[in-house]
């Protein structure tokens, strides 16, 4: 009898075991399955975002399509028109730019000033080739020249600084104008401070 009972007792045990088992391992398939559907929704929500973008693409390109010609003559009607060359021309009157004018390429690594004037080749080998004007109220031409004084200029040549307020390098290379009211005409590597 007393076999019986230990026999009885270890069956217990182990249809238990295997019940604690078998609830663990659906346990942890749960948490897969559950990580897993997780997953999936956030990939369904993200298709979802990207079709509502598209949809509102698709919006903005019907309203695009939908401009009629009375709208675009009537854009035309603004300070520029083309002339029978393909050339946008102003009408007869001044433009006011309060804080400046870049024309061709922009220089990233340059601190534009409040109304300045650069002009600098549209595709410049390098970044750094680009003009910078500064300075508050400078002008920059050329290609490299920096003009960071007050109302200075650089007028034209190669890696010219004007850095004096009021100061002026005309050309050449490698010049510099550095002190108040000073000026470089020309030539290569001149310093006037």
């Amino acid at each position: 009898m007393k076999n019986f009972e230990s026999i009885k007792v270890f069956l217990i045990l182990a249809i238990s075991l295997i019940g604690f088992s078998l609830q663990g391992y659906r346990i942890t398939s749960l948490q897969v399955s559950n990580a897993s559907s997780i997953a999936r929704l956030n990939e369904v929500e993200a298709k979802i975002d990207s079709l509502i973008s598209n949809v509102e693409d698709a919006e903005t390109i019907r309203a695009l399509n939908n401009i009629t010609l009375s709208n675009i003559t009537s854009f035309q009607s603004g300070p520029f028109a083309k002339d029978e060359q393909g050339w946008w021309v102003a009408e007869e009157a001044m433009f006011r730019f309060p804080k400046g004018i870049v024309i061709g390429a922009r220089n990233t690594f340059c601190n534009y000033g409040e109304g300045t004037l650069s002009v600098n080749y549209p595709e410049s080998l390098f970044s750094t080739e680009g003009n910078c004007p500064e300075g508050k109220g400078s002008v920059v031409f050329g290609q490299a020249n920096t003009a960071s004084g007050k109302y200075s200029s650089v007028l034209g040549g190669y890696k010219n600084t004007a850095s004096g307020d009021y100061s002026s390098v005309s050309g050449g290379s490698e010049n510099i104008a550095s002190g108040d009211y000073s000026s470089v005409s020309g030539g290569s590597e001149n310093i006037a401070s």
